[in-house]
């Protein structure tokens, strides 16, 4: 959510539009954030320093570490803006995997 607003407020004509929606997928769930911004690459010479470039690496050592070999994590950019798409295919009534 954080990587939705803070590039896509660089990349999108005001005002940003940010959407999440989230569904059951059989045992599982499917979670889309998705922004009306276009993929926002930094380089050095712009107001963004302070970005490590972790925020989508941590995201998916998270859901290693929770769900391992039960989820994919898949950014998607087209003409309607960025989603990144997480599912986890299966989930225990209990929350965890």
């Amino acid at each position: 959510m954080e990587n939705a607003i803070k590039y896509g407020m660089k990349s999108s004509p005001l005002p940003l539009k940010i959407r999440i929606s989230a569904s059951r997928r059989g045992d599982g769930i499917r979670i889309v954030v998705a922004n009306s911004g276009s993929w926002y690459v930094h380089n050095e010479d712009d107001d963004l320093k302070s970005s490590t470039g972790t925020g989508l690496s941590n995201v998916r050592l998270r859901l290693e570490n929770a769900y391992p070999g039960e989820h994919t994590l898949e950014v998607r950019s087209n003409e309607d803006g960025v989603h990144v798409v997480i599912d986890i295919h299966r989930i225990s009534e209990e929350g965890g995997s």
